[in-house]
């Protein structure tokens, strides 16, 4: 397996990918699209993000596969575009998120917050139950800590989606030919 074949594609597809989950979240969250609280709208982005992911690594393998290991890959190498692919396109959105919850709008994770009281609430969880659930949920206020849950939740996503993809994709060269 060449790596220096692999490192142009996971470039070009990962920074696709981060751009594409960036924009999603941008415009989710400056349009009033994603209210806080409101599951929708978070499960249409994460879906809207998947699909894309799913995509990208999609395209990148029959494109590695076919123009440049003559049609052959081996599950190793579909696993290793998929991971590069997903955990650098976690890294740009991961980093967009931040500048923008840090920096542009520094109460958004506040409203996140209260909107996620409020639903706690409407499902009928008493005082005591939404304080502990405040406190494990007080981990999202932490802008590093948020971000390496962000990024190991991408790579146990990442491993999933690329080992789906190398198994329905994967053509290995055979030994004696």
């Amino acid at each position: 397996m060449n790596q220096t074949q692999l490192s142009p594609l996971i470039w070009k597809y990962g920074l696709t990918g981060g751009l594409v989950s960036s924009l999603v979240f941008l415009i989710f969250t400056i349009t009033g699209l994603a209210k806080p609280g409101s599951n929708m709208a978070g499960m249409a982005m994460g879906f809207l993000n998947l699909a894309v992911l799913i995509a990208l690594v999609v395209v990148a393998v029959r494109k590695h596969r076919d123009e440049m290991q003559e049609g052959f890959i081996s599950l190793g190498q579909c696993m290793l575009l998929g991971m590069g692919i997903i955990m650098l396109s976690a890294l740009i959105a991961g980093l967009v998120s931040l500048i923008y919850t840090q920096f542009i709008d520094p109460g958004y994770m506040d409203r996140i917050m209260a909107g996620m009281e409020e639903a706690w609430e409407a499902q009928g969880l008493d005082e005591d139950q939404i304080e502990k659930a405040k406190e494990m949920t007080s981990i999202m206020k932490s802008p590093m800590l948020s971000m390496a849950a962000n990024l190991a939740c991408y790579g146990i996503g990442g491993a999933i989606i690329s080992l789906i993809v190398g198994l329905i994709m994967k053509n290995e060269k055979p030994e004696f030919s």
